[in-house]
């Protein structure tokens, strides 16, 4: 139940569903039809008096547009399974771009909101670089296949999604080419260095290239080190108890079918 009135629009293969106020299933309006128009003929009949919501899956993630003369997307909500790759992510993600700000402008926005897991973020924003930079070793003479195993030289730690994801990369998976510590420079960064306190006092991490480079590929250890990291920068006075890392350890690093932590 809404506490205001909403328009829903469901678009799946079977076709696209709109439930408008007042009524309490939804019904089909066409499977010819595009969504543009469906969105365009619902905001004759509302206006801008009312928002509308979008859900999909498969049709709205490959290159839909969710839009009209008078609409754009204003927010998003995106949290795609383990099994997803990373390009299927970014495609996805792509739905909260478009041209048109004069559009976005005239809703009241003046850019789109994003609800998603922070890992992913981290990892498209990552995969962005590291697609810019791929582009800059094939055009200079790289065969891809080269390229992106490290052979044409080293990836800068701002490219390297794998830090934040486990998602598989294209229907090969061509991640299983890559290995982290040739294809991708170290972090150069020291704000983003993990070092971590012992009841001494000590900083085992500081200075410790032997234990660093231990890690560095480790991707068990990477992703139980980020997650009590992020807790920790969560939330600074809490004690990041065990069950709470491992919460957020298998909820965003953990793959399906493996063991859990």
């Amino acid at each position: 139940r809404f506490d205001k009135d909403v328009v829903l629009i469901v678009n799946v293969g079977s076709g696209i569903y709109v439930r408008r106020p007042g009524f309490g299933k939804g019904r089909i309006v066409s499977n010819v039809r595009q969504l543009s128009e469906v969105l365009e003929a619902l905001h004759k009949e509302f206006g801008k008096k009312i928002p509308f919501f979008v859900f999909g899956y498969f049709k709205m993630r490959r290159g839909l547009s969710c839009r009209c003369n008078q609409r754009v997307p204003t927010h998003v909500v995106l949290y795609l399974g383990k099994n997803h790759s990373m390009d299927n992510y970014v495609q996805s993600l792509g739905r909260g771009t478009f041209n048109g700000n004069s559009v976005l402008e005239s809703n009241g926005y003046d850019s789109v909101t994003v609800l998603t897991t922070k890992a992913d973020l981290e990892a498209a924003r990552a995969y962005n670089e590291f697609l810019d930079q791929l582009y800059q070793k094939i055009d200079g003479g790289a065969s891809p296949n080269d390229a992106i195993q490290g052979l044409a030289g080293k990836f800068s730690a701002k490219a390297n999604f794998l830090r934040s994801t486990n998602r598989k990369l294209g229907q090969c998976n061509m991640r299983d080419l890559m290995d982290e510590g040739a294809v991708f420079q170290e972090e150069d960064d020291e704000s983003n260095d993990i070092s971590l306190v012992d009841d001494d006092g000590d900083e085992p991490f500081q200075g410790d290239d032997e234990t660093k480079e231990r890690y560095w590929n480790d991707k068990l250890a990477q992703g139980i080190l980020r997650s009590f990291t992020y807790l920790f920068q969560e939330d600074k006075i809490s004690k990041c108890e065990a069950k709470s890392i491992v919460d957020m350890f298998d909820s965003t690093y953990q793959e399906t079918g493996e063991d859990k932590v």
